[in-house]
């Protein structure tokens, strides 16, 4: 069983990051002019390893990757701080200039929660199964992916 918000699934190699110092956020940024104002489109996150011992790029090196330590979505309170950041950079920023669009939403959902939801990271492995076997009917869109829901599918599904 991984612990809950501190070891991830390398998006790239599918091998375990054993701590958020050992991994990265990569994702794409790409700059877009809409009705005569300027957009930044953001897209594709992932959780990839970055360390001394074993370093994965889930996307080429261009002009348009991003990357961020995963561990600065753990440091003291700027992991709320980040999140918000990728939807809108607010006001005292960008008053007026760059608006900020995520172009799939559900995608970036899925990753807030792989590092805001406990036993998330593991549980998702299982999702495909867990629906098969009926194990979220009756559940609502809250209680769905609430911690407690997560881990029991680690529990039931990894033996």
């Amino acid at each position: 069983m991984l612990q809950p918000l501190q070891q991830f699934i390398c998006d790239k190699c599918k091998k375990v990051i054993e701590r958020p110092e050992f991994g990265y956020v990569e994702y794409l940024s790409q700059i877009e002019k809409r009705d005569g104002r300027m957009m930044q489109i953001r897209s594709g996150f992932k959780i990839v390893h970055n360390s001394k011992e074993k370093s994965c790029h889930f996307f080429e090196r261009s002009i348009e990757l991003c990357t961020l330590p995963l561990r600065d979505f753990f440091v003291n309170d700027s992991k709320f701080s980040l999140i918000f950041s990728f939807l809108d950079e607010g006001e005292i920023l960008t008053p007026t200039g760059i608006a900020v669009e995520i172009k799939d939403v559900r995608e970036y959902t899925d990753f807030v929660k792989r590092i805001l939801i406990p036993y998330y990271e593991e549980a998702r492995i299982y999702f495909d199964e867990a629906k098969i076997d009926g194990f979220f009917d009756g559940d609502n869109e809250y209680f769905v992916y609430s911690s407690s829901k997560m881990k029991e599918i680690v529990e039931k599904y990894t033996g």
